[in-house]
């Protein structure tokens, strides 16, 4: 496996999951396949169009960890910092959006939203955990690949009135 291709690959799968989290695949957004992640709209409120905010988000997962290029086998330290921080803003954006989740996008959504961060919170633990305990270099781009899919969708879903 050649690293410079499958970490550039591992990039645009995550622009695919970006943009279909944001509604761009033709879901629409905020919906249960398209969660619209707080990470992306901010942006988005700030006047950032759309391909420059999913670009971003690209470029911010290779510039991360950029000796993946090179075929890194290590967990950085702030990846399991970036997850941790990431566990306690999601738990903290379910509990305080809960009710408007509820409200504006249906129990429907709020749950299923729960679940499948849930799902892939426990699946980014299980992989940094691996990738830890037998490093290579499959097993920290999947890592951190993983990581990244779940912060750019359902980590912190948009609960509330949509503008």
């Amino acid at each position: 496996m050649n690293p410079k291709i499958a970490t550039l690959s591992a990039g645009l799968v995550l622009g695919l999951v970006a943009s279909q989290s944001l509604g761009l695949l033709g879901s629409g957004a905020p919906s249960i396949f398209a969660p619209a992640p707080m990470l992306l709209v901010y942006l988005l409120f700030f006047g950032v169009p759309f391909s420059l905010a999913i670009g971003m988000f690209v470029l911010l997962f290779w510039i991360w960890h950029p000796r993946l290029f090179a075929g890194a086998v290590d967990i950085p330290a702030r990846t399991i910092v970036l997850a941790a921080v990431s566990t306690l803003l999601s738990v903290l954006a379910f509990v305080t959006g809960w009710q408007y989740a509820v409200e504006y996008q249906g129990h429907r959504y709020a749950v299923i939203c729960l679940i499948v961060s849930a799902l892939l919170f426990a699946m980014c633990a299980v992989s940094l955990w691996g990738a830890r305990k037998n490093p290579s270099f499959r097993a920290s781009l999947g890592a951190h690949t993983l990581l990244f899919a779940w912060l750019g969708s359902y980590a912190l879903p948009y609960m509330g009135e949509t503008p």
